[in-house]
C-alpha cells in the first residue's frame, strides 16, 4: 500500500493541510497490506506532474542537508513502522470496521491469533471522542504511550488530526 509514488503527484502536494499527513500514515500503517513510503514522503517533499514532466515527484533529494516541509513527520513515521513490525495484529490481522461517519473519527479492528487492535482516526481540525464503553475492556495506547482503563471512561479524547492504536 502506498499514499504516494514516482508515477503519481505527492501527497504532500494534493493535501489542503500538513496536518492530514498524520493521519494518512497512521491509516497506511495500521490497515491491512505493507505499507510504503516513497522516499523524500517522510519529509514532506512536495511535487507535481506536468503534460511536460514527472521530474518534481522524482527529485535528488541530498540527504545531508534535507530541509523538510514537515520536520515531525519523519520521526511519526518512524514510530508507526516501530509499533507495526512488533504488533503482529496490525502486520496480518483481519480487519472490521466498527464505525464511519462523514467528519467524525473513523474506526476499525485488526484481529490476529487472540490479539485485537483497535484503530481511531481524527481526520477534524478539532479534538473529538470515542465511545469505548462498547469495547468492554483495558487497552494500551501504543501511539500516545496511554493506558486506557474502558471501567473508568465513558469515551476517549482524540486530538485533531491525530489517532489512537488501542492493544
Amino acid at each position: 500500500n502506498f499514499a504516494d509514488n514516482h508515477d503519481q503527484n505527492r501527497l504532500s502536494s494534493l493535501l489542503t493541510k500538513t496536518e492530514y499527513l498524520y493521519t494518512e500514515y497512521l491509516m497506511l500503517f495500521t490497515l491491512p497490506g505493507v505499507p510504503s513510503v516513497y522516499y523524500g514522503s517522510e519529509w514532506g517533499i512536495k511535487g507535481e506532474k506536468t503534460a511536460a514532466s514527472d521530474a518534481d515527484v522524482r527529485p535528488y533529494i541530498d540527504i545531508e542537508h534535507i530541509q523538510p516541509e514537515e520536520p515531525a513527520l519523519e520521526e511519526h513515521i518512524k514510530k508507526l513502522n516501530h509499533i507495526r513490525n512488533n504488533n503482529e495484529v496490525l502486520c496480518h490481522g483481519s480487519y472490521r470496521q466498527v464505525y464511519i461517519q462523514y467528519q467524525k473519527p473513523l474506526i476499525y479492528e485488526r484481529n490476529y491469533n487472540g490479539k485485537n487492535a483497535v484503530i481511531a482516526v481524527n481526520i477534524r481540525d478539532e479534538e473529538d471522542t470515542v465511545d469505548i464503553r462498547q469495547f468492554g475492556r483495558d487497552f494500551y495506547d501504543v501511539l500516545n504511550d496511554e493506558h486506557i482503563s474502558a471501567g473508568s471512561l465513558q469515551s476517549l479524547q482524540i486530538p485533531p488530526h491525530w489517532g489512537r492504536i488501542l492493544l
